[in-house]
């Protein structure tokens, strides 16, 4: 809730209709899973730091060193993922929760092919993988239509791949492809190497397909399973639009993308 320096993480009960304010400081971005919370502040106005919230026990714990900076965070089941600097540059790290000793056990931290450019930011993941966008390509300040590529590694060994903390490319034309969720194995990503907004998808291993092709613009994709939304603004405003894949195993090919508008602004009169 509300903007730059007075930006705070809102937790809303719909059981109880009751809010509560997570946050002490300026917030950057907050995600929720199952029982845990986890948001980002600037701590002293000074340093980022990364905290989770157990709403089982009511805990809360600053995974943060005072020595770093850590943000970005995403939390599926009990892993975090977020960036951190305490490899001495903007790499993605991921915690995992004990449950016996009801405590985040160090950072696992990924290791990339190279630290040059912008580094890393937005990391994602599923209980299978992880995905993250990469500024290794990037010379000069990072914008967000800077030459962004994307990576990921399964948790577990898959045939072919690179096992986090290692690394596999997912896309990495020249302009930006960043990865904005991951969920089912299936990576979706905002991509501009056609020089306009299009969004994307790949699933596990296969090679990512584009879901979009207007000359509009087609951004902010999220995914739940298989089902994709986005925001696209072809029709003169920006709209939401849904497309599928038949099953969230299911490795598509040219063809098996639908795509249907399922909220859109009424008609002029209406």
């Amino acid at each position: 809730r509300g903007t730059g320096a007075a930006a705070r993480a809102v937790l809303y009960d719909v059981r109880t209709s009751m809010e509560t304010v997570l946050a002490t400081a300026q917030t950057g971005s907050v995600d929720i899973a199952a029982s845990f919370v986890v948001w980002d502040q600037l701590t002293g106005g000074t340093q980022w730091d990364v905290f989770v919230r157990d709403l089982v026990t009511g805990t809360t714990t600053n995974l943060g060193s005072p020595a770093t900076d850590e943000f970005g965070p995403s939390v599926r089941g009990g892993q975090i993922a977020y960036v951190g600097t305490s490899a001495g540059s903007l790499i993605t790290h991921i915690v995992q929760y004990d449950g016996t000793a009801g405590t985040w056990g160090a950072p696992s931290i990924q290791t990339p092919g190279s630290t040059a450019g912008a580094g890393h930011q937005g990391p994602k993941i599923d209980f299978v993988m992880g995905a993250w966008t990469d500024g290794r390509s990037i010379s000069g300040t990072a914008t967000l239509t800077s030459d962004w590529d994307t990576y990921y590694a399964p948790f577990s060994p898959v045939t072919g791949l690179t096992t986090w903390p290692g690394e596999n490319v997912l896309a990495i034309a020249v302009g930006a492809e960043i990865v904005r969720n991951v969920d089912s194995q299936i990576v979706v990503f905002d991509d501009n190497t056609a020089g306009n907004w299009n969004v994307a998808a790949s699933f596990l291993g296969s090679a990512p397909l584009t879901i979009t092709s207007s000359s509009a613009t087609q951004v902010a994709i999220s995914n739940s399973g298989s089902h994709l939304v986005w925001h696209d603004n072809r029709l003169g405003s920006f709209d939401i639009f849904q497309s599928f894949y038949g099953g969230a195993t299911f490795r598509p090919v040219a063809g098996d993308i639908v795509i249907g508008e399922v909220l859109a602004d009424p008609a002029a009169g209406a």
